[in-house]
């Protein structure tokens, strides 16, 4: 008579999974981005303490865990948006601990082995979100505003400082990343893990239109992973410092990227004859700013619309298949802003296009994270073999129900890592005007159609002579404002 098999062999799907999930984050079941639906819906309703509620309770929920850095990146930019500033700095300061904790890891540790053997085992979504370069960039650019918020303007100062570090090191840290992540697969490619071709995923239709619309949309990301609004408040850093020599650098690069915008041309121009310095020929004939552009303007930043997004896509292979991210568009809500005030006039133009500067980070990782989808394919395809025979030799019964165990594995496991900072806007706009003597300004949105939409006005306090004013519409029906006074 055959010896009846140990529970634990009949039924090794059981623990594997289970023992994984306690090391992880919740995304690796169901995906960050279903996850994430209720509060952004709700966010974009205008219902701030219904999301309030769900992201608090996704921060406390994955304290600890690989997906807390993601949601502390979203519930800081959402206390930003509300005026909630110290709250902010909180969310921001602990997701900047947790990138500064991943940057500074070893390049090999007992830790990030685990990570890496859990990923094949059970999906990326293991690994820690450990952010974008984008991300990095953006942490210091709120934090400034936070603290400008605070009527901190030193504080606002030394994040500017470490912004235009994060700025000036995301080439290089996105090339490392790269490198690092191939070096990580070598050993499983050398393995032969990834024998099921990639040509398997790169043939679906749905991943083929997918990748179409991602490289149209990186094409026009800007060169360096420069982001303009980075670049425009640490010119406006240094501009309250007195510091024209500088400002005038990071706009002559505002002018490089963005060389068609009449408001670029101004301010570059202006600065070029402040500081003696030569004007090229093509900005001759641009009329200088009158105003002190330290001590004198109103700068608006729009946050318009949602950002891009992952979603999953799935194809199918017999019981399993593969799951990966694809980059999601959503329609701005606005075409602009009209600012007025003063007898003077002037509209928002697109300063960032943040949904071509995360694609173009995600068409240079896709590669590597499809490899890793495949390495996870073939590894769980593997072990899960190798579980069905161990046990079907020992017990038939054993065999089958090993069989349904691992099939049911292998489906609840295939999720994408759709991982991401979704709550940033799909593109920032930019606008300047003097101060206006009443300090009073009109803000007038464009529908996307040209129509107009409701205005509003906002005041600032007798004696202002300077002023940035945030405004972020993350729908058509989500209007709300900052005002960041700077002293005199």
């Amino acid at each position: 008579m055959r010896p009846r098999m140990p529970f634990a062999f009949r039924f090794p799907v059981l623990f594997l999974p289970v023992t994984g999930l306690l090391f992880c984050g919740c995304s690796t079941v169901i995906d960050s981005h279903a996850q994430k639906a209720p509060a952004v819906a709700a966010w974009q309703a205008g219902n701030y303490p219904r999301t309030a509620e769900l992201l608090e309770s996704k921060v406390n929920s994955t304290r600890g865990s690989g997906d807390e850095l993601m949601w502390q990146l979203e519930n800081g930019l959402f206390q930003f948006s509300r005026g909630k500033f110290d709250d902010a700095l909180r969310c921001f300061n602990a997701a900047d601990r947790l990138m500064r904790d991943y940057d500074e890891r070893a390049v090999v540790s007992v830790r990030d082995a685990g990570a890496e053997t859990g990923s094949a085992l059970l999906n990326p979504n293991v690994l820690p979100y450990k952010g974008y370069t984008r991300d990095r960039i953006l942490v210091p650019f709120y934090r400034a505003l936070a603290y400008l918020g605070k009527r901190n303007e030193q504080g606002f100062h030394v994040e500017l400082q470490r912004m235009r570090e994060a700025q000036k090191n995301a080439a290089s840290r996105h090339a490392k990343n790269i490198e690092e992540e191939r070096r990580k697969l070598a050993a499983e490619q050398e393995k032969g893990r990834t024998g099921i071709a990639e040509s398997r995923i790169a043939a679906d239709p749905n991943y083929r239109a997918a990748t179409k619309e991602l490289y149209e949309s990186a094409r026009r990301a800007y060169g360096n992973y420069l982001n303009p609004v980075a670049v425009f408040l640490s010119a406006i850093g240094y501009l309250r410092r007195g510091d024209l020599e500088n400002a005038c650098v990071d706009f002559r690069r505002l002018y490089e990227a963005l060389p068609s915008e009449p408001f670029i041309q101004q301010c570059y121009a202006t600065l070029l004859r402040r500081t003696g310095r030569a004007v090229p020929e093509q900005l001759k004939n641009v009329v200088p700013l009158s105003a002190d552009m330290g001590r004198g303007m109103v700068y608006v930043i729009f946050a318009n619309g949602r950002g891009a997004a992952f979603r999953q896509i799935k194809i199918n292979l017999l019981v399993t298949g593969f799951a990966f991210p694809v980059c999601e568009y959503y329609p701005a809500p606005f075409s602009g802003l009209r600012i007025s005030g003063g007898g003077r006039e002037t509209v928002t133009f697109r300063l960032a296009d943040m949904d071509a500067i995360l694609s173009q980070e995600h068409a240079e990782l896709l590669p590597i994270r499809i490899t890793r989808i495949v390495v996870s394919y073939a590894v769980k395809e593997a072990a899960t073999a190798a579980a069905v025979a161990l046990a079907w030799n020992a017990d038939p019964l054993a065999g089958a129900l090993t069989l349904a165990g691992t099939s049911l594995y292998k489906q609840v496991f295939n999720t994408a890592d759709t991982r991401n900072w979704e709550f940033l806007p799909k593109e920032f706009q930019f606008a300047g005007i003097p101060m206006p003597e009443d300090r009073m300004v009109r803000i007038v949105p464009f529908l996307p159609a040209g129509a107009l939409g409701t205005g509003f006005r906002v005041a600032f306090s007798p004696g202002c002579t300077a002023a940035l004013l945030y405004i972020q519409a993350q729908s058509g029906n989500a209007i709300q404002y900052q005002i960041f006074e700077f002293q005199p």
